[in-house]
Formats: C-alpha cells, structure tokens, sequence
C-alpha cells in the first residue's frame, strides 16, 4: 500500500512504548495483529498540551524528528492539537505497520545523509590542500558510506563494516582540533561524524537518527556562521546535533537539511511499497 500523505504516523521503540513519551501520557501501544488494526488507546481528556498531554503522532514532514525502530499508520479521533514538529491527539489507535521502515531502509537512509553533506567535508581539502590527511579522510568516509550500502544488501558483514567506521572516526579526529573559529572545519567535522554513525555498530534505526542529525547541523553551521563568533563551534555542532523534538526551538538551523532528509526517507519508505 502507498503511503498517504494525508497519513499520521507512530515510532515506537520494540517494548511498544513510544520513543519519547511524556509521563503524562506513557503508554503501552496496542499493535495491529495480522490484518486487524490495534484497539483504540484510552481517551485523554481535558486539554491537550504538547510534550505534556495526549498522544503524540507525527505528519508526513515530521518523520525525521521522531525515528524509532518500528513505525506504524495511525488514526486519530476525538482531539486533535497541531504542534510545531507533531500533532496530538485525544484518541488514537495504530491502522498497521510500515513494513519498508527496516533494518535495511535504516542503514541505507543513514549512509543518504552522510553522503549528502561530504561535500562539506570535500570543501576543506580546497581552502586547505596542504593537510594531506584531509584528503585521505575524504577517501575513507566515501569506502565508509559505500560499506554501509553494501552491508545493508548483506554484500559484507557488520564487522568489515566496522572497519570503515574507525576510519571515518579517525578522518573527524583529524579535524577535532582544527574546528576552534571555522564553521568550515566545524561542518566538515559533523559530515564526518555523520558518516562515522552510518556506519556505527548501534542498532540501524539508530544509525539512521545520528546520522541525519549530524548531516543536518552539519548544513545548520553554514546557515549559524555569523552568530558563531561567540561560541566555540564544536559546541554548535553537539548543540544542532541533540535537538531534542520536544522541544519546540525557534532557529531554524538545519532547517532546509531536515527537509531534504525527509523527502529522502519519505522516498525510501515508498519505494517498496
């Protein structure tokens, strides 16, 4: 089945909790079983305040915010609040799970973000060429994004994946210590901290969720350049890199980034279907 993009989505973590559920409204999910969907979850009343009350869904443009392991269509009824990066809702249930959102789609979505920004990382070896190292940094996170293809095609195992791992944690090292002043070397160091998640032994969902947030501050540095004067810019890029969906944040650093990432996984989570 297509997706819509009408649709309201769900990620849950594997215990069917969502992945950041406020304690108002924690709750164990009921699943879809075989072609039934999920019963209805206890009505909410009152009012509903995001990251506070109510059952938290996503749209079509928020999905990157919220990536978890499973991820399923629901539908809502009763309440329903509009929110920066979500909607809340006062009745859900879960219509059925999307089958494209798996291990495989994970990884390859994670080495799409990588690969999306290493041109920023490329950028460094023309404003720099005598750091050597820079280039053969560039080479090692382009054999790193390759093997995280391969490996989600089972072309190669997670160990020899690994191995492309240490170098693209080696290739932003290589930069850790240039970083200080240079929103160039800052965003060169997030792409290849990107890259060093595509390819990280944690769980692919996981993968995925570094990766793209690191891509993203990555672009979000570009975009902050002026306002980095006054800060180091390796605490920008841990900065962009942890925001928290919950929070509702006014910049819009990464913004455009966000966006391309989406349309990517929307892409991907439709292409199988």
């Amino acid at each position: 089945m297509e997706l819509s993009d009408e649709f309201l989505f769900k990620f849950l973590l594997s215990n069917r909790f969502g992945h950041f559920s406020c304690v108002k409204s924690l709750a164990k999910w009921e699943v879809p079983s075989q072609d039934l969907p999920g019963t209805w979850m206890p009505k909410i009343a009152g009012k509903l305040v995001p990251c506070q009350t109510g059952y938290h869904l996503a749209r079509k443009k928020d999905l990157i915010e919220w990536i978890g392991p499973l991820l399923y269509v629901a539908e809502p009824r009763g309440q329903l609040t509009p929110s920066d990066r979500k909607v809340v809702a006062s009745e859900v249930r879960l219509l059925f799970r999307v089958e494209t959102w798996n291990d495989r789609t994970a990884r390859l979505f994670a080495a799409d973000c990588a690969e999306h920004v290493l041109a920023y990382y490329q950028y460094i070896d023309v404003i720099n060429p005598q750091h050597t190292s820079i280039r053969q940094g560039i080479q090692d996170l382009q054999q790193a994004i390759q093997d995280a293809r391969a490996c989600a095609d089972d072309l190669i195992s997670p160990s020899e994946m690994l191995k492309s791992a240490k170098l693209a944690d080696y290739a932003a090292k290589r930069l850790g210590h240039l970083i200080l002043g240079s929103k160039d070397y800052a965003a060169a160091w997030a792409a290849a901290l990107s890259t060093k998640w595509a390819t990280s032994k944690e769980k692919p969902w996981v993968a995925a969720r570094k990766a793209s947030k690191y891509a993203a501050a990555c672009v979000g540095i570009v975009e902050l350049a002026p306002a980095m004067i006054t800060q180091a810019c390796n605490q920008v890029v841990m900065q962009l890199a942890s925001r928290d969906p919950d929070q509702e944040l006014g910049d819009s650093a990464g913004d455009s980034e966000r966006k391309w990432q989406n349309d990517q996984l929307w892409s991907r989570l439709n292409r199988a279907c």
